[in-house]
C-alpha cells in the first residue's frame, strides 16, 4: 500500500528545482563561463515548465436532499435521513487536478490535499470520498466510471460495457455488490463520470469524519493521466451560506529519468542538495511540480427539486440552464468558439481560465462551447473568457 506523504510547499519545490538546475549547469555546462545550458539543466527546465492546476470548485458543487433520493428510488439510512431533514445540509463536489506535462518528462505520483473551513462557528465534515484504497482494483479494467450514491452516502460504481460476472470475480466481497454495469443504471444521483487510463494505481486516501481530504496516486505512468478527478460528499450546519477551501496538488517526477543526464555529477553537489538523492525516488517530493490554491467564500447552492422523470439532454439551441437574458450572448459566443477553436484548443482554454472541459454538459463541440459561455455568464467570468479569446484570436471580433 502507498504510504502517506506530507504535501510539499509550492514555493519550496520551485526553489529546489531552480537550485538543482543551477547546480547541474554549474558542473556540466560548457566552457563559456556558464552561458551555455547543459543537457541536464535543459531536462530540469522541462520539469519546471510543466503545469498543474485545479478546476473551479463551483463547476461541480451540488446539494443533496431527501427529496432527491426519494425521486430516484434510493432509501436513505435513518441517520442520514434525520441529519438531512433537521441538522445538516449535504453537498457533493467533484474537483479536478489537471496536469500539463512537457514532452520528455515523466512523473510517478500525483497527490492532492483539500482543507475545508467556514467563517462562522462549525466547519464542514467530510462524509465520503472517491476514489479511495478499496477502488484501486477497479482501475485495472480501464474506461470510465459512473458514480452512484447509495443510502449510506457511499459510492456505487458503474463501468461501461462491464462483464459484471468477470469483474466481480476479481474483486473483494465487500465491493462486488457495489460494482454495476453502467448500462443497467436506471436511476442515479448525477455525479460527473470519471475517466481513467488502463493500469493499476496504488491509492492512499483519507477524509471521512474530518474537514480534510487527502489522495496519493502512485503509478509509473501517472504522466499519461492528464486529469485526475476527486469527489467529496460533505455536510455543513443547516443554513450555512458559504465555505472556504484550501488545496495543494503536486506531481512527483521519476527521479531516475530526471537525473539520467547528470547523475554522474551528483556527488559534487552541495550537501543539502546531495542528500536528496541518497535513495530511489527519495527526493521526488522535494522536486515536485506543485500548485496551491485558496478559495474564500464559496457560495453553497440552494437545493432545487429535480424532475420526477429523467429528461433528455437538450440540443445546443434549446439549452435552458441559465436565465433567458444569457442565451443570446451565450449562443453568439458559442458559435464563435466553435468556429475559431478546435476541440483541443477548447480543452486548453478551459484549463487556462479555471474550468473542466470534461464536466461541461453536452454531446458535441458546439454544445460544449455554448455551455462554457453560459457557465461563465452565470459565474460572472464571461469577461475573462472574452479577454482570453481576444488574446489568442486577435483578428476575431469577440464583442458579443
Amino acid at each position: 500500500m502507498t504510504e502517506f506523504v506530507r504535501p510539499p510547499n509550492p514555493q519550496e519545490t520551485q526553489n529546489h528545482l531552480l537550485t538543482l538546475q543551477e547546480e547541474v549547469n554549474n558542473w556540466t555546462g560548457g566552457l563559456d563561463a556558464g552561458k551555455s545550458v547543459s543537457l541536464g539543466a535543459a531536462d530540469i527546465q522541462l520539469y519546471r515548465s510543466a503545469k498543474i492546476k485545479f478546476s473551479n470548485p463551483l463547476a461541480n458543487l451540488e446539494p443533496l436532499t431527501p427529496t432527491l433520493f426519494e425521486q430516484v428510488g434510493i432509501q436513505l439510512s435513518p441517520l442520514h435521513g434525520e441529519q438531512m431533514r433537521h441538522r445538516f445540509d449535504f453537498y457533493h463536489m467533484t474537483l479536478s487536478v489537471q496536469m500539463r506535462p512537457e514532452p520528455g518528462t515523466y512523473f510517478r505520483a500525483l497527490g492532492c490535499q483539500l482543507n475545508f473551513g467556514m467563517d462562522a462557528a462549525g466547519e464542514p465534515i467530510v462524509v465520503s470520498i472517491f476514489p479511495d484504497e478499496q477502488w484501486q482494483e477497479v482501475y485495472k479494467f480501464g474506461g470510465s466510471l459512473q458514480l452512484n450514491l447509495d443510502g449510506n452516502l457511499g459510492f456505487e460504481v458503474g463501468i461501461e460495457g462491464l462483464d459484471t460476472a468477470v469483474a466481480q470475480s476479481t474483486l473483494p466481497a465487500h465491493l462486488q455488490s457495489k460494482l454495476i454495469n453502467k448500462n443497467e443504471m436506471n436511476s442515479f444521483i448525477q455525479i460527473p463520470a470519471f475517466a481513467y487510463s488502463r493500469g493499476r494505481f496504488n491509492i492512499a486516501a483519507y477524509g471521512p469524519d474530518g474537514s480534510e481530504c487527502y489522495w496519493y496516486l502512485d503509478n509509473d505512468e501517472i504522466s499519461q493521466t492528464l486529469t485526475a478527478q476527486f469527489t467529496i460528499v460533505f455536510k455543513v450546519p443547516k443554513g450555512s451560506k458559504a465555505i472556504s477551501l484550501k488545496g495543494v496538488a503536486w506531481a512527483e517526477p521519476d527521479m531516475n529519468k530526471l537525473t539520467a543526464n547528470f547523475r554522474h555529477v551528483i556527488t559534487r553537489f552541495q550537501n543539502s542538495l546531495r542528500d536528496l538523492f541518497s535513495g530511489a525516488n527519495k527526493g521526488a517530493r522535494e522536486f515536485a511540480v506543485t500548485v496551491g490554491e485558496t478559495w474564500d467564500e464559496i457560495g453553497l447552492p440552494t437545493a432545487v427539486s429535480p424532475p420526477s422523470e429523467p429528461t433528455p439532454q437538450p440540443a445546443a439551441d434549446e439549452i435552458e440552464t441559465a436565465p433567458l437574458s444569457f442565451l443570446p450572448r451565450a449562443s453568439q459566443m458559442g458559435k464563435l468558439l466553435t468556429q475559431w477553436f478546435s476541440e483541443a484548443d477548447l480543452r486548453t482554454l478551459c484549463l487556462d481560465i479555471g474550468y473542466d472541459y470534461e464536466n461541461l454538459p453536452g454531446r458535441s463541440k458546439p454544445e460544449y462551447a455554448q455551455e462554457l459561455a453560459l457557465l461563465t455568464l452565470r459565474e460572472n467570468t464571461f469577461d475573462k473568457l472574452r479577454d482570453y479569446c481576444q488574446q489568442k484570436r486577435p483578428h476575431v471580433d469577440w464583442n458579443v
